[in-house]
């Protein structure tokens, strides 16, 4: 070969070793913001209940179990769900990992709850509330880096209401 044509047939070589990371990004991110919008009603109506059980101030006890009781199968097959998911690429798989936890954290939060209500041990709430915390902040993070994300792949804007 001569020397030009492999300096050519390198660069080239190069150009697609560099492009193919992004194309792969890209096409992750807008696979991810396509399925992160089927779980926004599910993400909107815990925010609701959590809304509500935030409001009672968990003095009513019994409203506020019902709550925990209505939003647990919901939860428990959104964790199932997102937990089958598998982003493709890494940078993806590190913010899905993000939004699992703030999930499961949601659900054990949940479950404290439950138990601080059944043995009367009242720090049980405080840690409730603290798994409701952390499952909105987890949500804004995801947010925040599925935007960086977006940007740095040049994912479709049409692919991004979901942030």
């Amino acid at each position: 070969m001569r020397p030009g044509r492999a300096l050519a047939v390198a660069a080239l070589l190069l150009a697609a070793a560099c492009g193919t990371p992004t194309a792969a990004l890209r096409v992750d991110v807008e696979a991810y913001l396509a399925k992160a919008e089927t779980w926004a009603a599910v993400e909107g109506e815990t925010a609701r209940t959590i809304q509500r059980i935030l409001e009672t101030e968990f003095v009513d006890e019994a409203l506020v179990l019902q709550h925990i009781n209505e939003a647990t199968p919901r939860l428990e097959a959104h964790l199932a769900a997102i937990r089958a998911y598998k982003p493709a690429t890494r940078s993806v798989a590190d913010v899905h990992a993000v939004y699992i936890s703030s999930w499961g954290a949601l659900l054990t939060g949940f479950q404290a709850i439950e138990l601080g209500f059944r043995t009367g041990n009242w720090a049980r709430l405080a840690e409730g509330r603290n798994g409701m915390g952390e499952w909105r902040d987890g949500l804004v993070r995801v947010a925040s880096e599925l935007r960086h994300l977006v940007e740095l792949s040049g994912a479709s804007p049409a692919s991004t209401r979901a942030i």
